[in-house]
């Protein structure tokens, strides 16, 4: 990756904190494996993975909101596998764009605001599946790329070229397919909770005073104000233009 000018997106180059989320996802998973599928102990998935009720519950489980994203299904590799090639393809970019400390801010972020939109559909729906993975933050940088790179065509596996609002698109739409096929595995909710806030981090719309703007367009000028209907009544005493007049007795009304 040559910078966020070149004209297409491959294989960038791996930057601190992509690097760093890609290791610690990688051995988290590592751990899982060995915990979950040689041990045996569930415990790991129950502490650790996202489940609405526990959050909401008491005592609270706050700190699932952050932990969830970095496990991944113990049973199917290729969540973590696609996961983190997204994180590659994207984040790299968005990395050098906006420097490392703010897009480990952002990352962050949309995983909470993910996390957070499970718990309040769980909420609304009476369901307490438990959901695991970066799907949420990664759909969050993906809808940022296209947001910020419309025309920048993302080619994957170095065949398939799609421009950045193209995959915008096709994200969104595959998604909605989810939702209405009610397809098992996948946190839909997760997944359009992170698109939401990176849709709303990206372009400031999270502030009220520039969602308004967006909604509503600038704020209309003010008329100006009419001037008062002022004369000036000379005294009856005064000359007019006499070079000797003193001016007296003048009143504005």
């Amino acid at each position: 990756m040559s910078g966020y000018g070149a004209p297409q997106l491959s294989l960038p180059k791996f930057t601190p904190a992509v690097k760093a989320i890609l290791i610690v996802c990688g051995a988290m998973y590592v751990i899982e494996l060995v915990v979950i599928n040689w041990i045996g102990l569930l415990a790991m998935i129950e502490e650790l993975a996202l489940f609405p009720e526990k959050v909401t519950g008491w005592p609270p489980h706050i700190w699932q909101l952050f932990t969830y994203l970095w496990l991944h299904h113990p049973n199917d590799p290729s969540h973590l596998l696609f996961n983190m090639l997204g994180l590659w393809l994207v984040g790299a970019l968005l990395e050098q764009r906006w420097g490392t400390r703010p897009f480990l801010k952002f990352y962050l972020l949309t995983g909470l605001f993910a996390g957070l939109t499970v718990v309040a559909v769980g909420e609304m729906l009476g369901s307490n599946t438990p959901v695991l993975g970066a799907s949420g933050a990664v759909d969050g940088l993906m809808i940022a790329f296209g947001i910020l790179y419309p025309n920048l065509p993302i080619y994957f596996f170095g065949v398939l070229p799609l421009k950045g609002k193209h995959f915008v698109l096709i994200l969104v739409g595959l998604n909605v397919l989810y939702a209405a096929a009610r397809l098992d595995g996948v946190s839909v909710s997760a997944h359009f909770g992170g698109m939401a806030a990176g849709a709303l981090l990206v372009t400031g719309l999270w502030r009220p005073s520039r969602l308004r703007l967006k909604l509503f367009g600038p704020p209309k000028a003010r008329p100006p104000r009419r001037p008062a209907h002022l004369k000036v009544v000379p005294d009856d005493d005064e000359d007019d233009g006499a070079p000797g007049g003193n001016g007296k007795g003048r009143m504005l009304h």
